[in-house]
């Protein structure tokens, strides 16, 4: 018993170790700066912990959003998925992430997806290109589209169509999330 007490005891200080280090005590002024620097995994820790913050990184927006256009693709993966993680708070990233839809990277196509779902009907704009990947070659991306759109409610009714054709994609997954969306919108 005190070996399993022991440990979970040291998982335990150890995951506390990790998530204090995730954003290594910086503030968001910092973590802004660092969206700047030559250092690409500078960049990238940078982005990364802006979304730990929630809302309260919403005035690191602006900065994230230009970070969606960074050279490294794992930069413009974090920045999309932290603009979600701010959420309304950073609805100014929209237009910003429906771009980011785009994106050669199937990382960055889906974390820009599942962040313009937590904006909800603030996202409808990107309904038509939400509609697009649905066809997407990544199955990921097409469950990432379906969930999205049915987070967006009766604003994501154009895609009633689309998400119907979804529900015969051969992934499960994405039939599920297509059918979920359509109860929604």
């Amino acid at each position: 018993m005190r070996n399993v007490i022991s440990n979970a005891l040291f998982t335990l200080s150890a995951l506390v170790i990790v998530l204090a280090g995730c954003s290594k005590g910086k503030s968001i002024a910092d973590l802004i700066k660092d969206l700047k620097s030559s250092h690409r995994h500078a960049r990238f820790e940078a982005a990364k912990a802006l979304g730990e913050y929630g809302s309260n990184a919403a005035k690191a927006a602006p900065d994230l959003i230009e970070a969606l256009n960074d050279p490294e693709a794992k930069v413009r993966h974090a920045a999309a998925r932290s603009l979600g993680q701010i959420g309304p708070a950073g609805k100014e990233a929209i237009p910003g992430l429906i771009k980011a839809l785009q994106d050669t990277d199937a990382r960055v196509r889906h974390s820009a997806a599942t962040a313009l779902g937590r904006f909800g009907s603030d996202s409808r704009e990107a309904v038509p290109d939400l509609i697009l990947l649905l066809k997407d070659k990544d199955p990921k991306i097409r469950e990432a589209a379906a969930h999205a759109l049915g987070k967006m409610g009766p604003d994501a009714k154009g895609a009633s169509t689309a998400l119907k054709n979804a529900m015969n994609d051969r992934i499960q997954k994405v039939r599920d999330a297509a059918a979920g969306a359509l109860k929604r919108i």
